[in-house]
């Protein structure tokens, strides 16, 4: 049993049916949306699946999608939802860790490999650098990577905890060692926050930096999604803000989430 296999059941009601984490989850589409016209992806390697959102979502696009996560109830959550959908395409799914993805090389090549909301942030500098000749090795010769990853600095959440003067938490992304962010129940799991710059760098022995997008610059963290839950004229203006400053590049850095694209070198 997985840290993740307890957040399974509730996983969706707390971040991915919220206010906060559905108007994050448009941004990621939307650019998601270009992708599928530029580049037309048909085959979608999906890390850290979750209940599979996603994966149901890019099947219902058109891709034959394998979505993968190392939480074995996640994975029968995520099976569940898709059975009750007609996504007309190939929709599989498979318990697996991050570290062993050269397991699924007899599945390969893939045109999109792709991870959304932090799967990624669970995985250790060292352990990322591993990955990339297996990534490089289940991609198709134009394909690309996209992920989701939690910044390094999100100036909601400082603020957030500067105002109830914990100086600790305020400051916790800028760590350079794991932190120990709860899951719920008391259950915690090591993170690393990146930058993209220092994403780029761990991957940069095989892939090069295509865009990077700024997801929940305005729009703020799920867990203060109680707040503004009953400020919807709020929520809706910080809405319009993040929509018009989508495609800024430079504050992708200070968001919540930023999405970073990569092609193979």
């Amino acid at each position: 049993m997985t840290s993740f296999d307890s957040i399974a059941s509730i996983y969706d009601e707390q971040f991915t049916d919220i206010h906060t984490g559905f108007l994050q989850r448009q941004l990621v589409y939307a650019y998601l949306e270009e992708l599928l016209i530029k580049d037309r992806p048909k085959r979608v390697l999906e890390l850290n699946c979750g209940t599979g959102a996603d994966a149901i979502w890019l099947a219902q696009k058109g891709c034959d999608v394998l979505a993968t996560d190392i939480s074995p109830m996640m994975i029968e959550t995520a099976k569940k939802k898709a059975e009750a959908i007609d996504s007309g395409n190939s929709l599989g799914f498979k318990t697996i860790a991050i570290e062993n993805i050269d397991q699924l090389s007899n599945q390969a090549p893939f045109d999109l490999i792709f991870s959304n909301f932090g799967g990624l942030n669970c995985v250790s500098p060292d352990n990322m650098q591993r990955l990339v000749p297996e990534l490089t090795k289940l991609l198709t010769p134009k394909g690309r990577l996209v992920f989701v990853i939690m910044s390094r600095f999100c100036p909601w959440e400082s603020f957030y905890f500067l105002a109830k003067r914990n100086w600790t938490q305020a400051w916790r992304r800028q760590r350079k060692k794991p932190v120990d962010a709860p899951l719920g129940d008391g259950i915690t799991i090591p993170t690393w926050y990146y930058s993209p710059k220092m994403m780029a760098k761990m991957l940069d022995a095989s892939f090069q930096l295509a865009q990077q997008r700024p997801i929940g610059f305005f729009i703020p963290p799920s867990y203060l999604d109680p707040a503004f839950k009953q400020r919807p004229k709020t929520l809706s203006l910080l809405w319009a803000m993040e929509k018009f400053c989508s495609k800024i590049e430079w504050i992708a850095p200070a968001a919540d989430h930023f999405l970073i694209e990569l092609k193979k070198s």
